[in-house]
């Protein structure tokens, strides 16, 4: 549910301003397993684009996105559960090394905007305040792109 709110409202679908005049064709879901039915129909017709998690991610990332400029939109729940605190939790995520690596991948286009999102202060089960080092680690050469 967390990436069809983030994707309408990312495509200008709800009346929010955001993402006017958006393509479709444009958005690429990187790592994203907790789809919904009407994501999947775009996905199968070709019109909304996916690369899955996998050893081949920043190679079929690259042959995806080319050399144009990119906007990032990171919902944490992407990653593998107990890695940062998030709301929703989808196992088979990617792990910090994969993130990185995706981050290498698309730290040489031209990065137009980031953002990041479901980042929660504390984990679930206990007031223990998370931090978000490892997650800046991993984001380090995307940070250094736009620095």
């Amino acid at each position: 549910m967390a990436s069809r709110v983030a994707l309408t409202i990312f495509l200008g679908r709800v009346g929010v301003g955001l993402g006017a005049g958006l393509r479709l064709s444009n958005v690429v879901l990187v790592g994203s397993r907790d789809i919904d039915p009407d994501e999947q129909k775009l996905i199968d017709a070709g019109r909304l684009r996916l690369v899955r998690v996998g050893t081949d991610l920043p190679s079929n990332l690259r042959a995806v996105v080319g050399n144009r400029p990119i906007y990032i939109h990171l919902d944490c729940d992407v990653l593998e559960p107990g890695i940062v605190p998030t709301e929703y939790l989808s196992p088979g995520g990617l792990t910090l090394e994969t993130l990185r690596a995706t981050c290498e991948t698309l730290a040489h286009n031209e990065i137009v905007g980031m953002e990041i999102a479901e980042f929660e202060a504390t984990w679930r089960d206990n007031d223990r305040v998370a931090s978000p080092d490892g997650l800046f680690a991993a984001l380090q050469p995307l940070l250094d792109a736009v620095c």
